[in-house]
């Protein structure tokens, strides 16, 4: 199933720049499942950086919650405005919950990436992609406690 967690081959990102970030990602896991948050310095995300999202794994009793942690620019502004510190429930748009919700909890249950490529009329009736690269990040031999994404929208100057 296209969004299942499961490896991911570089090749099957469409967008390079998406492909350079989870590459990256791949290449701190040193054999593990996942790399740890701690992995990383945070200037070594400055090329994704504006379009970087990163929630924290909470326990809730219908399953996984996420909190966000950071929010890069252009996903700020793709959401409406600052979210930091709102779980997804409530940044979400209503009909996009469920879905939203199924595909984070299935990337901290599994330990797995979850790589997206939507296409859809957008506005004026013009296609566009929309691209989203899930990661999780934990603890060595532990659970996800963070997921990592990467959010692209190939629609506002760009055409297919």
């Amino acid at each position: 199933m296209p969004d299942e967690p499961r490896i991911l081959s570089a090749d099957e990102i469409w967008s390079p720049f998406m492909r350079a970030f989870g590459v990256f990602w791949a290449s701190r896991r040193a054999g593990r499942k996942m790399p740890a948050r701690a992995d990383f310095r945070a200037e070594e995300w400055a090329r994704w950086w504006t379009r970087m999202l990163l929630y924290r794994v909470e326990p809730d009793a219908g399953g996984p919650a996420f909190r966000m942690i950071i929010q890069g620019e252009e996903v700020e502004y793709t959401d409406g405005g600052p979210k930091i510190g709102k779980r997804i429930e409530e940044i979400t748009p209503p009909p996009l919950v469920e879905r939203t919700l199924r595909a984070y909890r299935a990337v901290a249950t599994a330990g797995l990436p979850l790589y997206t490529l939507r296409i859809g009329a957008w506005t004026r009736g013009r296609e566009v992609a929309f691209e989203r690269l899930l990661l999780p990040l934990g603890p060595p031999g532990g659970p996800v406690d963070n997921v990592l994404g990467l959010l692209l929208d190939h629609g506002i100057d760009d055409t297919l």
